[in-house]
């Protein structure tokens, strides 16, 4: 969407073009392994939280970038941040629904995963061409930044981080403690 944009204001070649995209890419692909073990470690809340947050920053680093470094430093960044949500966001319905849901619920969410990069181009043409695309990248990333707080604020990794049963329990695969 942005490409005539970029290339034009940072004097790219296609080569670098090219890179530049690729950059979100590689980022999510190294990712994979580490955003698994960050889950279990930190807690699926924390990684969420973390990961659309360093998205955000991307996002609004990408916006007011004014070379080259940081503009793939912000799409870097976009990259990571976005690479550990999807591993989360399955760790946490692990946690909430029954195990017979689990296949659905998570064929569910990389649907919606997918619809969404289908059809955000035409909001972010519609964007770009009312505030530029640097002033799209900046409110992209402020909304994200707002989104990471209201993750922390509002996702619990299991329904015993608010006194609530575990799936396990419900179903009577476990003893409870209570």
């Amino acid at each position: 969407v942005v490409r005539e944009d970029l290339v034009k204001e940072f004097s790219m070649s296609g080569v670098t073009f090219a890179n530049l995209s690729s950059t979100y890419f590689y980022a999510y692909m190294i990712m994979q392994i580490p955003a698994g073990i960050l889950a279990d470690t930190l807690g699926a809340r924390k990684t969420v939280t973390i990961g659309t947050l360093v998205a955000g920053l991307g996002s609004i680093i990408f916006g007011f970038a004014n070379s080259l470094f940081l503009i793939f430093f912000g799409r870097l960044l976009v990259g990571l941040g976005v690479s550990v949500v999807f591993i989360a966001i399955l760790k946490i319905q692990s946690k909430w629904f029954k195990e017979s849901e689990f296949g659905t619920l998570s064929g569910i969410t990389s649907f919606f995963g997918n619809l969404g990069g289908t059809f955000a181009q035409t909001p972010l043409v519609l964007l770009t061409a009312a505030i530029t695309w640097r002033y799209s990248f900046i409110t992209i990333g402020i909304f994200t930044v707002i989104t990471a707080a209201l993750c922390y604020l509002l996702v619990r990794n299991e329904p015993s981080d608010l006194g609530l049963p575990s799936i396990e329990e419900i179903e009577g695969k476990v003893k409870s403690d209570k």
